[in-house]
């Protein structure tokens, strides 16, 4: 389908590009690109007023692209979903402790939805070089400071010397890193140009997976390329029954068997299998922090929660329960669907659910109908290279999310990796029609 979007006009395509893309950097990789001891206040405020324009440019563009926008968007749940949880963000200032400041973090949360709508509108069909793009930037950039500034790609802790890269935490470092891996890894199974390139990108991403130290993030990988593997084999047999067969004996080997080991394993032994990847049976304290919210501030405001972002989680919890029961003091649940129902109730935290499932649910009736209408010609084989994509990225995050800080956050990458993808979604969907 020709994007019919880009049009010369007020804005210059090109600039648009490169800002966005700047954008991406900073949303995943942070403002670590410079030493902790020559930051100033300077930067965030810079960030601020980059993050300003490019609102305002986004709902210049939503608004000039507003028919094209409903013809995308009307009679697709999803969307409204996404709108539905956005509305209750923005309302919940309304029973907040702190109502000032849940507006403004809610308006800026607003403010990246609505950038990652303007991407697609502008870029719908070169979403994923314009996110591969910005990822291998911030991986090389990654690598010359491991090579030349180690003071600063290094982070040291108790538990040793791990690579961060230019990123603010090595766990976000860790989780770019597997998502580059299996997008190389893709991009070298559909791609007959740049094998020894994509080889060379996935060798570097094993490495920095290894370095990172982030069990999390080696799981979300290992288990999205192996759902690819899965479906990307799926799609080359012919017979239905050999295709029946095929998928049993892949959800036999590669998910049945390991869970059986897993829990063998843990019951034969006192040591159990968490102690072979140098973690504990709490996940390095995270069941301790979930239990701690269950106990001290779920119950308080179970249906609406406290806002969104409006309380820290050690004002609401406590420093004393926090400490008795987790032994630490942590900043955040390390749990994306704890952190919805911290912020904004069991209400939010439906939707939210319903909008992963929706999402998930979508790629695959998408995958399943090109499979059994694959034409082999050019335009399938990128819409089925791309709907791959979208699904595994989306099970990419569905790990994440059980694991790691909320992907609902203003200038949050996975929040704008998973509304374009779901945008593709209903593009894609819009294409079916016209078939």
């Amino acid at each position: 389908m020709k994007n019919i979007l880009i049009k010369e006009g007020w804005y210059d395509k090109k600039i648009i590009y490169y800002l966005i893309l700047l954008y991406l950097i900073f949303c995943s990789a942070g403002l670590f690109i410079v030493n902790d001891s020559t930051k100033t206040n300077n930067y965030s405020t810079y960030l601020q007023l980059f993050n300003a324009i490019l609102y305002f440019i986004s709902i210049i563009i939503i608004y000039n692209k507003r028919k094209y926008t409903y013809l995308i968007i009307k009679n697709n749940l999803n969307f409204y979903l996404i709108f539905l949880f956005m509305l209750i963000i923005l309302l919940s200032f309304l029973w907040s402790g702190n109502p000032i400041l849940t507006l403004r973090k809610s308006i800026a949360m607003l403010g990246t939805t609505l950038v990652f709508i303007s991407i697609f509108l502008l870029y719908m069909d070169d979403i994923f070089k314009l996110i591969y793009k910005s990822i291998y930037i911030t991986m090389l950039l990654s690598l010359v400071y491991a090579i030349f500034l180690p003071n600063i790609a290094y982070l040291k802790d108790p538990r040793g010397i791990f690579l961060k890269g230019i990123f603010w935490h090595k766990n976000q470092f860790a989780y770019i890193a597997g998502l580059f891996l299996v997008m190389n890894l893709i991009h070298f199974c559909f791609n007959k140009k740049n094998k020894i390139i994509n080889i060379l990108l996935i060798i570097l991403s094993i490495i920095f997976l290894n370095n990172a130290g982030c069990v999390g993030a080696v799981l979300a990988t290992f288990i999205s390329i192996i759902i690819f593997l899965i479906i990307y084999n799926y799609n080359k047999i012919l017979n239905k029954n050999v295709k029946l067969i095929f998928i049993m004996f892949s959800f036999i080997v590669f998910f049945t068997i390991p869970i059986i080991a897993f829990i063998s394993y843990s019951l034969s032994n006192d040591n159990n299998i968490f102690n072979l990847i140098g973690r504990d049976d709490t996940l390095t304290g995270r069941s301790l922090i979930w239990k701690a919210f269950i106990i001290y501030s779920f119950k308080e405001k179970p249906i609406l929660g406290y806002g969104f972002e409006s309380n820290d989680l050690l004002s609401v919890i406590g420093i004393n329960n926090l400490i008795s029961l987790a032994g630490f003091i942590p900043s955040h649940l390390h749990n994306s669907f704890l952190d919805v129902l911290f912020n904004l109730g069991l209400i939010g935290l439906i939707i939210f659910i319903f909008i992963f499932i929706s999402s998930i649910y979508n790629q695959v009736i998408n995958i399943k109908f090109i499979i059994y209408n694959y034409k082999k010609n050019v335009k399938d084989y990128i819409y089925f290279k791309n709907l791959i994509l979208c699904l595994i990225i989306l099970i990419f995050i569905l790990i994440r999310s059980i694991l790691e800080t909320p992907i609902m956050k203003y200038n949050s990458f996975w929040w704008i990796i998973f509304g374009l993808i779901n945008m593709y979604n209903i593009y894609y969907k819009n294409i079916i029609k016209k078939l």
